[in-house]
């Protein structure tokens, strides 16, 4: 009976050796699939932009490899559902080849507005990465990030036909005793016709040093 007892202590002693022996086997292999798991992080410059009507805005669009094997990334984008989004469209390049792990690869995405474009709409980019494991690895599993930018109409945006806009080059200057000072003046039709401006200039003589 002793022996009996003793030879069922020794298999299970055993058994539990075997199980804690395979233990430290099965932590590496889950490690080692989560590290083939792609891994990237989305940027998008600017991150907002004013556009005139009938006119396109241009954004970069980077793609980070965080992950340890290269990643194949496909691009999307899609406008918001707010009502100003239907006179917004875009379009995005693609990134050719693999982000090595570590880099990150560029694209350019262009926002158009129609000529009708009123107030702002939100543009989300989509990156879609699948890992590039060296055979026999299997692929690990995808990984999807997004990035939202706001595009708004710019003068002249609706339905208005005609709209300027004045800017200096140089806002201030420091006279130096000269006869003459020039200035700069930028005239910009933001309206959706040709237009005749006509300028007309006005002195402060309630600034100090006009006279």
């Amino acid at each position: 009976m002793k022996t009996l007892n003793q030879e069922k202590r020794l298999a299970v002693f055993l058994i539990s050796l075997m199980v804690f022996s395979l233990l430290p086997l099965a932590a590496p292999n889950a490690s080692a699939d989560e590290a083939r798991d792609a891994s990237i992080q989305l940027t998008v410059s600017p991150t907002e932009q004013t556009i005139n009507p009938g006119e396109a805005g241009e954004y970069t669009v980077r793609v980070y490899n965080t992950g340890s094997n290269p990643v194949t990334v496909q691009l999307s984008t899609a406008q918001g559902t707010e009502q100003d989004c239907s006179a917004y469209s875009s379009t995005i390049t693609q990134i050719p080849g693999a982000i090595d792990a570590g880099s990150y690869e560029e694209a350019t995405m262009n926002v158009t507005l129609a000529q009708n474009a009123e107030g702002s709409c939100d543009t989300t980019v989509t990156a879609n990465a699948q890992d590039s494991p060296t055979p026999p690895d299997p692929p690990g599993q995808p990984a999807t990030e997004t990035a939202t930018v706001t595009s708004t109409a710019g003068d002249g945006s609706g339905n208005a036909l005609y709209g300027v806009d004045l800017s200096m080059v140089t806002s201030s200057k420091t006279w130096g005793g000269e006869d003459t000072t020039e200035w700069t003046l930028v005239v910009e039709n933001t309206g959706q016709q040709q237009a005749t401006v006509n300028l007309v200039i006005e002195e402060d003589n309630s600034a100090s040093g006009c006279s």
